[in-house]
This record gives structure tokens, sequence and C-alpha cells, in this order.
């Protein structure tokens, strides 16, 4: 066990919680339509009723819904809670096509944390022990550095012990939370010593996995609760240990509307709670609950919890909007009859209505330059062509503003190797060209007869001649005079010169000796690899010696060929960490995101990245990856937008920060770190620049390299002004 903290620290930690504002909370309201009975991408149509400006929906099937809210890494950086808001739902074949009717399934809603993801997963089943289904979700997210006193308490193995805890310093497993071994899903929770009395705030928990579980609280009084997590078919006494997600919000919480509710026949009694909420009987299990200023559903979200007076409590709650009685009708029903139950004058359920707080909007980062990056656009060329001319159309349109120094494409520019998605292709490209220089890799179905990847025959080149290539001013060269899936481009962005390579489709040993000596003869310049398949949709990269991967390179006929081929690991191995120079890998053909940062011998890292959104619905939905990148800074930005939509995912896997770990003596700047205005020399100018930096805390501004802005600094900035471009 873990020491106890200091009265100091707890005295900190105390006043850090009671300054809590909701306004900091991130929240999303999702609208869930069910298209089919099946569970796959198309199955579902999700949309955001109302939310915060940095939440999305990265992903879904039926029952689970990735919800996404910016903080660039919502894994580790807080936590969130899951309510449902609908009573029930018809999860029949067909679904219910339009939104909230009226049902006989009723359902639980989780948050889990993925082990191979790196999205959260709000996660839906039926009530009593049913499969998955759709219903509508809120979710909330409460930052740590917001100072919210919230947890995720995991396991390794199904059932078995807690043994993690992703909450804030100082809360910690064995301590603050405890999982008995005498107990079996039913934990401790300490909050006595961040000021809570038992009747001065609210513990709201939900369970944490994907399964049919839900959480309830027992309020011990004095700071002390128990979180049950148990299965929603479970009768009466008895737990599941398993995953739960808490939050402690102290009513003192600015902002927050919040208490703790009771019934007794007709009678509705407020526990404990703050001002600004009226609750009232509508039936036996039923209450309306009433929010001050709140007359539509859109406007908060309302997390629930239900309360565990005793060992034996077993119900669950439901909540849907009433438009008719301008509240929430919230029902407490019994596991696993699904009858309405009141709770005979014990407390019955916690809530917390968190208003919706728009916040700031994603921005482009100001003073940074831009690469944008498209992912397999192969049904666009061939079902859609809009979307992908919209994707080109924004990068002309933002190229002055964002200052896009690069296009890279990840192959599948078609589907079907054939002239009317070539032309498509061509046609959306001819938006950028001459304009912002471009550089194309070549998928699977690039090649091949009607794009099936049997040999590398293509029309790649008919419609992208080596003239059309070579206009660039940044084109560097290529394999061959005439066929241009093999080229190199030099450019520079955010103060450093740069290399973007692009290679075949499961490129020969030819291409990778080839490549070799390009990225040797431009050891100067900092290196960027595009080939169409390299990583997996699981964090690793496509590797036949490390096991079966399906879309491997060697599954295709292209594989048998004079040359052969080379998949993920092959690449790595014999080009990309041999290297000093190279930094970043990217590459598409798997359906996901996924990112790898592996380090080689000569001390540079390689951030190497999936991504492709083909499986999305209309093919991808236009979502393009843009990065970032800073004179005078190691920080790439990674962001994920679709013109065709306008808006952002906003998920762990989508919109994240990096440190660009270069090698001694490669760092491929074009002057020096001091050149933070990346105009190519040092001069008074960057002394402003820096300022601006600093003042803002901006990438650029931590000249030392110890991760922070301070004023030593200012003493890094002017040794590298006094030194000189290098």
């Amino acid at each position: 066990m873990q020491n106890r903290l200091s009265a100091a620290v707890l005295l900190l930690i105390a006043s850090s919680a009671a300054s809590q504002s909701v306004s900091d909370v991130r929240v999303g309201l999702i609208d869930v339509t069910q298209l089919d009975a099946g569970n796959s991408r198309t199955s579902v149509s999700l949309s955001v009723r109302a939310g915060s400006a940095l939440f999305s929906i990265p992903e879904s099937n039926k029952g689970d819904y990735d919800v996404g809210f910016g903080t660039g890494d919502d894994l580790s950086r807080g936590v969130a809670i899951v309510s449902p808001r609908n009573r029930a739902r018809t999860n029949t074949v067909g679904g219910n096509v339009g939104g909230n009717d009226s049902g006989d399934t009723f359902a639980t809603v989780c948050i889990n944390r993925p082990a191979t993801l790196t999205d959260l997963v709000a996660t839906v089943h039926g009530a009593p022990s049913g499969p998955e289904i759709n219903i509508d979700v809120a979710a909330a997210f409460f930052p740590f550095d917001a100072g919210f006193i919230a947890g995720h308490a995991l396991n390794s193995s199904n059932n078995g012990p807690i043994d993690q805890l992703v909450a804030p310093a100082g809360f910690d497993l064995g301590d603050e939370f405890v999982d008995s071994s005498s107990t079996n899903g039913i934990y401790q929770v300490d909050i006595s010593g961040y000021g809570a009395t038992g009747s001065n705030g609210v513990l709201i928990a939900c369970g944490g996995k994907n399964e049919d579980n839900y959480a309830l609280t027992r309020n011990l009084g004095g700071g002390q609760y128990e979180i049950v997590c148990k299965d929603n078919g479970e009768n009466g006494i008895g737990g599941e240990n398993d995953p739960v997600a808490f939050v402690y919000l102290p009513y003192s919480a600015s902002g927050l509307v919040a208490g703790r509710i009771a019934q007794n026949g007709a009678a509705t009694i407020a526990v404990s709670g703050t001002s600004g909420f009226s609750a009232s009987t509508l039936g036996t299990g039923r209450v309306l609950l009433q929010i001050d200023g709140v007359n539509a559903d859109e406007q908060g979200a309302l997390l629930l919890c239900p309360e565990a007076p005793s060992a034996a409590s077993d119900n669950i709650i439901v909540c849907e909007w009433s438009d008719g009685d301008q509240g929430y009708v919230v029902e407490s029903l019994d596991v696993p009859t699904m009858l309405s139950e009141d709770s005979a004058g014990l407390p019955m359920f916690s809530f917390a209505y968190i208003p919706v707080t728009v916040g700031e909007p994603v921005v482009p980062s100001e003073g940074a330059s831009t690469l944008v990056v498209l992912p397999d656009t192969q049904y666009y060329s061939r079902d859609n062509p809009a979307i992908f001319h919209s994707q080109t159309q924004w990068i002309a349109d933002q190229a002055a503003e964002q200052n896009i120094e690069m296009v890279l494409h990840l192959g599948d520019i078609t589907n079907d190797n054939d002239v009317p998605q070539w032309t498509a292709a061509r046609s959306a490209i001819d938006r950028i060209h001459l304009q912002t220089p471009f550089m194309l890799a070549q998928g699977n179905h690039d090649v091949g007869p009607s794009g099936n990847g049997a040999n590398r025959d293509t029309l790649m080149n008919d419609f992208f001649s080596a003239g059309y290539y070579a206009a660039q001013p940044t084109f560097g060269g290529s394999l061959s005079n005439r066929n241009l899936e093999n080229a190199y481009s030099l450019f520079e962005a955010g103060g450093r010169k740069w290399i973007a390579l692009s290679l075949e489709w499961g490129p020969r040993d030819q291409v990778l000796d080839w490549a070799n000596s390009v990225l040797a003869d431009h050891d100067d310049r900092l290196a960027i690899v595009i080939t169409h398949a390299y990583m997996f949709d699981d964090d690793t990269r496509m590797d036949s010696t490390m096991g079966v991967y399906n879309g491997s390179p060697y599954d295709y006929g292209t594989a048998s060929l004079p040359g052969g081929t080379n998949d993920g690991g092959d690449i790595w191995r014999k080009l990309v960490s041999q290297h000093p120079n190279t930094v970043l890998v990217m590459s598409g053909h798997i359906t996901g995101e996924g990112r790898l940062s592996s380090p080689t011998v000569h001390g540079n890292v390689v951030h190497q990245m999936l991504i492709d959104y083909q499986g999305r619905p209309e093919g991808g939905a236009g979502y393009l990856r843009y990065i970032e990148l800073f004179a005078g800074s190691d920080t790439m930005r990674f962001r994920t937008y679709s013109p065709w939509q306008a808006r952002y995912y906003t998920g762990t896997g989508s919109h994240f920060e990096l440190e660009l770990v270069t090698a001694p003596g490669f760092e491929g700047w074009q002057c020096s770190r001091a050149d933070v205005n990346g105009d190519g020399m040092v001069t008074s100018t960057d002394f402003s620049a820096w300022v601006s930096r600093f003042n803002t805390a901006s990438p650029g501004c931590d000249q030392n390299r110890d991760g922070a802005c301070t004023p030593t600094d200012f003493s890094a900035w002017v040794a590298g002004f006094n030194a000189g471009c290098s």
C-alpha cells in the first residue's frame, strides 16, 4: 500500500477540488439511428445533438460509439462518464429509423477503454442481460487538470482484481480506491481528503468496460463511499469484479446542478443537493426532474447513477427528456423484472446536470507550417468525386493561410484502376497542381486488372505523367524517368529541410535499394516515408515474421513477380531504421488509425502511423489529416478534419501532439533552433517571434528543450543567436 498523502498535499488538493467549474467539462449528446440489424459501421447513423466544440464521434457500430474530447490524450488526461438518454428503444430489424421511439428494450451504458484502440468508447447493452443495442447517449469528460476528482478502475482479466487506476496524481489504488479481496465488485472509495463529507457532493459512476454492466454508489457518510459493479441481469445481492468509472462533484462546483433523490410512494425527496432543480413524483419509481432555465434536451447532459442503500439493491436508472413536461423523466427499474420501483424512502439515484459549454473550437495554429495527408480516396474516385474535390479545394483555399507546404497521398487513389476513376482523381489533384506541392503513393487498388493487385500494371502514370509531376518546384527525382510511383520531393517547413519519399505498392527490393541511396544522399534533411501498406490497426507494423496480417502485401499477386514485395516489417528493417534522418512514416490500406514510435540505433525516433477512414460512411466522409510544424520547436501537432462535413475528429488517435526526436547532428534545420520565425536566418526579428511564443507558451518558446517555457529559454535563444546559422 502506498504512503498516505500529507496534510498539506490534501489541503492543496481539496482546494483544487473546491474550485472546479462545470464549464471545464467537455460534453457530447449523441443521437443514434439504427439503419439495419447488423453490427457494422453502416448499421447505425450517429449525430451530435449538441456538444463542446472539441467533442466528436470518430467511429461507431451497433452499441459501440467512439467518443473524442480533444484533449490530445483522452485516455490519461481525465475520465468520461456516460448515461442513457432514452427510457427504452425498439431495436428490431430495420431499427427505429428516425429517433426516439418508445419501446420494450431498456439499456445500460458503460465507458470502455479498449487495450488496442486509442479512443474511449460508449457501449450500450440491453437490460436485463441483453446484447448490444442502440440508444441515445450523454457523455461528459472531466479533465484532471481542471481539478476534477475522478477515476477509471481497470482490471487485466475478466472479473479479476482491479490492478490499474487512471486518476489524478495522489488518488491512488490501494489508498483512495480499494478493491478488497473479501468483496466481489464492491469497491471502497475515500474522498474525505478532498473535502467530502457525504452531504456536500455526489459520486456519479458507470460501468467501465464493454459488458452488460452498470454501477451503483452507496454513501457511507464522512466522505466514504462504495461503488458496486453489477451485471444488468443480476438479481439481488452480489457484484461483478469489473471496471468502473466515477467522478466526485462537490456541490460548490461552479455552475453545477446536482443532488440525490429518494422516493417513498407519492413523495419525492431531495436528500441533498445544490439549488436550481425540482423533483416531483410521476408514479411509482418515476420522477420528473426539472432543471431551472432548461427547456430543451440539447442544453446539457444529465448524468445519472443508481444508489445502493442496501446490499440487495439492483435497480438501473433510465431517463428521457420530455418536451411536454419540460424536464427529464427518470425511472428506477428493478432487475430483472424491469418493473418500476420506488426506493421506500431511501436514496434512489444521484444526478449531475452539466450544461453544454461550447468552448474554443479547433483552429489552425498561428505561424505553423502545414503538411496535409490524404488517406485512401478509392471510394471517392469511384462513387463520389465531389468528396475528393472538397478535400483538394479546401487545400487550395487554405494553402496560403495555413502555409501548406506539401500534400501526401497514402495510396489507393482509385478503387478499380480504370479510366473513369483516374479521371476523377486527376480532376481533384488539378485543383492544387502548381499551387501546392503533392506526392502520390501507390496502393494495391491502383495496380492490376480492376485494381486487384495481381500485377503492377497501372494507369497511374498515364494520368500523372513525369512532366506533370516534375513541373512542381519541389520535385527531386524518381527511380524511373517515366514512372512516378517511386519518387521524392525536397521542401522546407517549420524552419527545417525535408525530403518526402513515396514508394510503390509493396515495394520491391530494388526500390528499397534506391530509396536507401536517396535518403543517404539527402541526410541533411529530415525524412518522411509514405507507402500504402506498412502499419496495422493494432499499433504494430505489418510484419510477416511476427504473424499473419490480413491485407499483407504477401497476399497479393505482386508478391510472386520478379523483385518480390516488402511489408511494413521489411521496410522498417531494410530502409527506415537504417537512416538517422528518418522521423515519420505514414500508410493507409487498413481501415482505422494506429501509431507506433520506434527509436533507432542512431538516436532518432520514427513515428509511424496508420491513417485510413475508408470504412466510415461515404467511403471516409472526406476526412484528411494535417500536421503542423513550428520553427524553433520539436512539436508536431496532428489534426483530423473533413472539409466535406466541415468538422474535426478529436479522439486520441486523431487529435494529438508528438515530439520530433532527431539524431545528433541530423536536426535538419534551415538555420538553427534560434530561427523562431522560420525564415532561414537568425536576426533580431526572431527575438520578437520568441517573445510572442513565450507570452503564449507556444511551440518555439522552449529553446533549451527542458519541456517548459521559462526565462531560461531566453538565455538559450541568445546563445543560438550568437552562434548564427549552423
